[in-house]
Formats: C-alpha cells, sequence, structure tokens
C-alpha cells in the first residue's frame, strides 16, 4: 500500500535506517511529506517482529526509495542494547551491552538428559507452561541430517497445575519407548502442560460433553464460542467456575500449542541447538487423537504424523458424507471456521503420516462422552460402524475417498498395545522421512503389520532397527534446568 505521510527529517547518520521516536525538543527539524509503502512485516529468527514505541504502541514500518525504515528504539531492544538522544548534536546514542548477555551460558546437549520448564507467556500466545526434553548425547544410535522437535501431549486429570508440571517431569524423565525412539534419533522433546478440567458443557446442537484438552475434543476448541454466543454459556460458565477453572485460559487451545512449538523451536535455535521449523508430532491413544486433530488444523507447522490406537476415530479429509455434514473432530465442515482458512488437502498429503491400531483394540471412544458430543455419539456408529475394528476399516476407505494420502496399519493380533514390529516401524519410517524433501512410505514385509497405502506408493524396503530394551525409571526431581540459566529463555 502507498500513502502520504508527513515526517520529520532529521540529519542522524547510521549504517542501518532507523526511526527514533520523536521527543519534543526534536521538532526543529524540517517537515516534508513523502509516499512511503506500509503493510511491510519483518521476521527475526523465525519470528515475527512488532516494534513498539516506549509506551508500547504499535509502530508502523514503512519503506522509502528502496530503504526499510524501523524504530531502532524496538530493534535496540531486541538487540540489548541502551538508547539514548542527544538533544544538543541530534545524535542518537547506542550502547551495545553484549557483555551481559554472554554471562548466561549457551544450551549444549550433554552426555546426561536434561529437562527444562518453560513458564506460560500470555504476550507469546501461550497460557500454560511447557517443558522441553534435551536427550543426552549417550541415548542418540542413528543420525539424520535434519534436527526435529518431537511433541508430545501429556495425559492426566490432574487439574492443579504444580502437579501437571510433576507429571509431565516423571513421563519425560521414563522409559517410555515412543520418547526412548526420540532420544535414539538426538530430537528434543516439547510436552505443553496443560490442566484437564473434564468439565461438562453443553453446545447448540451437539448436546452434552465432557471437555478433554488431552485429545483437542470438540469442545476445547470452541471453548471461546461455548462461553460467549452459545444459548448455553451461562450454565457453561457456572460449570467452569464451580471447579474454580478460568476458562479464559483455554481459549484457543490449538493456536496456543502453535504458538508454544514456534517458541520452542525458536528458543532452541538461538541456543546452540539447531532444529527444523517443523515438529514430529506423535502421540497414542487420546494424545495421539491430539496430534491428529492439530495436525489437521496446522499443516504448516508438521513434518511427520505418528499415532497409534486412533485408526478408528481419525479426522477425515472430507466434510459430508451420506448427506451428513462432518463436523470438527469427524471432518471438516467446520474447519474455516475454527481456523479462518479452507480446508487445504494438498498442505495435509505432504506430511509424511503413519495412523495404527491394534487389530484387536477395544478402546471404544464413541462410548464415552469425554471423546465425542452427544450429537456425534450418535452419529458416528450410525455413519461408520459400532466397533472399532469394522470402523476402522471404514475410516480407511473413506480416506482413500477423499483423495487422502497417509499409511494406516492394523497391527495383527493387537489389543490396546503396540508390538514390538509396529516399534520398530516407526523407527524406519522416521529415518526414511527426516532428510526427505517428500514424504517417503518404506515398503513392510512383515507379516505382524498389515498395511493400507492410501493414495500412496511404498518405497523400497528400508532396515528395520532391533527394538532396545525397555525399562522402568523414577523421576528423582534431579535433572530440572532453572529457565533463567539460559539465553533468551
Amino acid at each position: 500500500m502507498i500513502k502520504k505521510v508527513s515526517i520529520v527529517i532529521i540529519a542522524i547518520a547510521l549504517s542501518i535506517a532507523f526511526i527514533l521516536p520523536i521527543a519534543d525538543d526534536v521538532y526543529a527539524g524540517i517537515f516534508k511529506t513523502i509516499e512511503v509503502v506500509t503493510g511491510i512485516t519483518i521476521n527475526i529468527d523465525g519470528k515475527d517482529f512488532v516494534p513498539k514505541d516506549v509506551k508500547g504502541n504499535e509502530v508502523e514500518i514503512f519503506g522509502y526509495n528502496g530503504t526499510t525504515y524501523v524504530p531502532i528504539r524496538a530493534i535496540s531492544n531486541i538487540y540489548n542494547a541502551d538508547i539514548n538522544w542527544d538533544s544538543d548534536t541530534n545524535t542518537v546514542l547506542l550502547e551495545n551491552k553484549k557483555e551481559l548477555i554472554n554471562k548466561k551460558p549457551k544450551l549444549e546437549i550433554k552426555d546426561q538428559d536434561q529437562l527444562i520448564l518453560i513458564p506460560a507467556n500470555p504476550e507469546k500466545g501461550f497460557n500454560f507452561p511447557y517443558v522441553i526434553k534435551l536427550p543426552g548425547k549417550k541415548n542418540k544410535i542413528y543420525s539424520t541430517k535434519n534436527n526435529f522437535l518431537f511433541f508430545r501431549m501429556m495425559g492426566s486429570g490432574i487439574r492443579k497445575q504444580k502437579f501437571c508440571i510433576n507429571h509431565a517431569l516423571y513421563y519425560l524423565d521414563s522409559k517410555n519407548a515412543f520418547l526412548q525412539i526420540a532420544s535414539n534419533f538426538g530430537f528434543p522433546i516439547i510436552m505443553p502442560v496443560i490442566e484437564r478440567t473434564g468439565i461438562f458443557v453443553k453446545e447448540d446442537k451437539f448436546g452434552k460433553s465432557m471437555l478433554y484438552e488431552h485429545a483437542l475434543s470438540r469442545d476445547s476448541v470452541y471453548v471461546k464460542e461455548l462461553t460467549t454466543t452459545d444459548s448455553h454459556a451461562e450454565n457453561n460458565i457456572k460449570s467452569y467456575n464451580l471447579h474454580e477453572v478460568d476458562y479464559k485460559k483455554y481459549y484457543d487451545l490449538d493456536d496456543q500449542i502453535a504458538a508454544m512449538i514456534k517458541d520452542a523451536i525458536y528458543k532452541l535455535n538461538t541456543n546452540n541447538i539447531k532444529v527444523e521449523d517443523k515438529v514430529i508430532m506423535e502421540g497414542y491413544s487420546a494424545s495421539g487423537t491430539f496430534c491428529d486433530r492439530f495436525t489437521m488444523l496446522h499443516p504448516e507447522l508438521v513434518k511427520m504424523l505418528i499415532t497409534g490406537a486412533t485408526l478408528d476415530d481419525v479426522m477425515l479429509p472430507m466434510d459430508a458424507y451420506k448427506g451428513n455434514k462432518l463436523y470438527f473432530p469427524i471432518g471438516t465442515a467446520d474447519y474455516k471456521k475454527i481456523t479462518g482458512r479452507d480446508f487445504d488437502l494438498e498442505a495435509n498429503n505432504k506430511i509424511a503420516k503413519l495412523i495404527y491400531m491394534g487389530e484387536k483394540d477395544t478402546n471404544n471412544t464413541v462410548l464415552f462422552n469425554e471423546c465425542y458430543s452427544e450429537y456425534h455419539m450418535k452419529l458416528i456408529p450410525k455413519l461408520f460402524g459400532k466397533e472399532n475394528l469394522p470402523r476402522a476399516k471404514k475410516m480407511m476407505e473413506l480416506y482413500k475417498e477423499a483423495n487422502g494420502k497417509t499409511l494406516l496399519i492394523l497391527d495383527k493380533g493387537i489389543k490396546h498395545a503396540i508390538s514390538t514390529e509396529m516399534l520398530d516401524y516407526i523407527k524406519t519410517f522416521i529415518k526414511a522421512n527426516a532428510d526427505s524433501d517428500v514424504p517417503v512410505y518404506p515398503g513392510i514385509d512383515c507379516d505382524q503389520l498389515i498395511p493400507n497405502f492410501c493414495n500412496i506408493t511404498p518405497d523400497k524396503k528400508i532396515f528395520i532397527y532391533e527394538l532396545e530394551e525397555i525399562e522402568k525409571f523414577k523421576y528423582d526431581g534431579k535433572k530440572l534446568i532453572p529457565v533463567e540459566n539460559f539465553s533468551d529463555f
């Protein structure tokens, strides 16, 4: 956009074009009307830069004669420099404070695992803390050119944050098979610390449901609407108040997770731990469902999706079936209402997706009000089947019809669990995709795994690693690193 503005021209010699917030005694300068280009965005180290004046008000960036002008005070804050104005000489004074930055050490990968608790930061878009695990060198077995942040959602019914933090720390420091895989690749792990409320709410059309934030249930995505515009808003707020839960903290939960991921990637990259700008989303059961749904909503942040015990309730890349609209979390009928943009099948198909389930899994989520609303508890059995296996096979069929690309696997003879063969294949899948620009689906010649290569061609078989022995490990609380020990945390 081009517009005319009046500005004060001051003689200041700088190697980069900046604008100083104008003080009262600067008006001895010359007024001149010029045409400038506005609507310019600046990205610094992967993060959008929004300049502000000394009072915290946003200041517009503009371009003039091929040069971009940015408030010098905002830039000085980023680079930790003091700024002053000498009115006698019309000079901007900058004092570098690098010695202060250098007093804080950068992160480094050590022999032992390290756990770092990042506090909530509403200004950056997330109201809950999260934990980063840096796996020790001794755990790394496999090498890849690219390094990724590995996402795991916690699973806990605890409402108190301090207990949730302890749960997350204990879980991350355990020898969980999936987290062990991340450690074997040397991937840092992120786990949000979000209290699961378990509160009953009611929504127009969809009826009653119990909030299940760790599965990214429908109601957990629509908290803002459920407490403002929905006809049941007043009673929903009463339910939150009854349990002493601040419902506003849960607004736009998926966007909060996206903000955490971006924040973690930025922090790692500015602290000597280089990671790619997309993550590996991995989860099992409820946490797997969370990852599947989050990936559909935020495909731009995901490199790989690996979820287990989710094949019977996978989110379909379609908005209707048999005359019924498929609303979140079944399909994409209200995708734009949630995200503000149209569903992009191509973007989702660029993600390497591996979704699996035990062939004999009887953990039927349709029977539980915490997993689905009353409306969906009736619709899902009607459209896709009452039992897990028939419903999973139907989902496979529909996913293919909708031109979705993914690898769907039934783990032969397995209930709500996972075989060693499936774990080994997950490692193969990660190894194949880590350094590839396009999704790779290694071929399977194992009788244990029943694959459905949905609209994709299997790659040549890649060696499957042997599964390491899993040991139980008790969290002793000694490895948590104070976040203030590191720069930019």
